[in-house]
């Protein structure tokens, strides 16, 4: 059983999609596990500043 032209075009698209996804997962996952994050600092206590009029 053969494969359309058409039929073939599109399972050569989508494996070449699909090899290009799986390479782009692949960068962002090197970023995702090579950068460090800081713990943001506390909160800024602004309770003693009076509202100006």
């Amino acid at each position: 059983m053969d494969e359309s032209p058409e039929r073939q075009r599109r399972r050569e698209e989508v494996l070449r999609t699909h090899a290009a996804l799986k390479e782009a997962l692949a960068v962002v996952a090197t970023f995702s596990t090579s950068t460090c994050t800081t713990p943001l600092p506390p909160p800024v206590d602004s309770s003693w500043i009076r509202p100006s009029r």
